[in-house]
């Protein structure tokens, strides 16, 4: 297709990274993701805090990519789990596409997928052709599905040095995504968090003057 003509284009002209990364082994404690053959979201992390220890203190490094799929119960709701979980089979073939611009993928939640990002300078411009590329219609028992995808992007050193904060600032960009229509990239920044916990407090508030009435 044209869009993994671009990524490979992209891919053939990105600068040569010397970043070393982890090797992925799999915990004997942690198996991989059984539906896509993916990594869990524990393998994910975990690799995630290795890279970070070699190359957190980089504000220049590498880069965490989140996604969730738009409306995900909704579509469970009117297709059928069986239907969903192939269509999440199909999501990961896609993204296993995406060749060297990462060094791990994985299924971090029911719905939602991770990328670690060899190159933070691209990752915005590679997660706006994964997203071109996610949307276009999967054939699932003989019908035409599309899908929308929410996509947050989150840079290693500057966004977090530790792998759940790194994670988590991914998470602020993929709610800010959805927050604004969904099928889009969001880059994290730090307004995000100040947004977050305002509507904690908010909700705080609401439930504990519902308790009073």
């Amino acid at each position: 297709t044209s869009t993994q003509r671009d990524l490979s284009a992209s891919q053939a002209n990105d600068p040569p990274r010397d970043l070393a990364f982890p090797p992925f082994a799999k915990s004997l404690n942690s198996s991989g993701d059984p539906l896509t053959g993916l990594a869990s979201r524990t393998q994910f992390t975990d690799f995630l805090a290795g890279s970070l220890r070699m190359h957190g203190d980089s504000e220049d490094s590498f880069a965490v990519v989140l996604l969730d799929i738009d409306r995900f119960r909704d579509m469970n709701d009117r297709v059928g789990p069986a239907a969903c979980e192939k269509l999440l089979c199909l999501m990961a073939q896609r993204l296993r596409t995406i060749g060297r611009s990462a060094s791990l993928i994985g299924r971090t939640s029911g719905d939602g997928f991770g990328l670690i990002v060899r190159d933070a300078s691209v990752a915005v411009e590679f997660a706006e052709m994964l997203l071109s590329f996610l949307t276009r219609p999967f054939a699932v028992d003989g019908h035409a599905v599309t899908l929308g995808v929410s996509i947050g992007v989150a840079r290693a050193g500057l966004h977090g040095r530790e792998a759940l904060e790194l994670l988590h600032a991914a998470n602020l960009a993929v709610h800010d995504a959805k927050r604004s229509g969904g099928s889009r990239v969001r880059m994290f920044d730090p307004s995000m968090r100040q947004h977050a916990l305002n509507l904690h407090t908010l909700e705080t508030d609401l439930r504990a003057a519902t308790a009073t009435q």
